[in-house]
């Protein structure tokens, strides 16, 4: 199944998460705006892990599996530190865990998104 941001956030938050995206895309890497808008929106189309994950998300693992959490909510993201793009996640009963990004976005689906910061 793709992955559909605009569930998630809704049509009027896709673009303008995407849109957002596009200019910092122009802004940071100078590029034109037609190659920032289609950039933009792959990475949000195919569910880039490096662009969607954001703190106050709630992310639900794939499969079950019992020794495993099964919902995460991001706390904050981080590109510092050896453990390189990480997430750190709360589950509903409080225990705490440190997950590299790239496991977050093979093991889990974005659920929720916080309202506040939709758009």
């Amino acid at each position: 199944m793709a992955f559909r941001i605009d569930r998630v956030v809704g049509a009027e938050g896709a673009a303008a998460l995407i849109n957002r995206y596009r200019a910092e895309l122009r802004e940071q890497d100078l590029l034109p705006d037609k190659v920032a808008l289609a950039i933009a929106c792959e990475a949000y189309a195919d569910g880039n892990v490096y662009v969607v994950a954001r703190p106050g998300q709630v992310w639900i693992r794939r499969t079950d599996d019992e020794n495993e959490p099964r919902l995460l909510r991001i706390v904050s993201v981080t590109s510092a530190g050896a453990g390189g793009h990480t997430a750190f996640c709360q589950e509903p009963l409080g225990i705490f865990h440190i997950v590299p990004l790239s496991q977050l976005g093979e093991e889990f689906v974005l659920t929720e998104w916080p309202v506040a910061a939709r758009i």
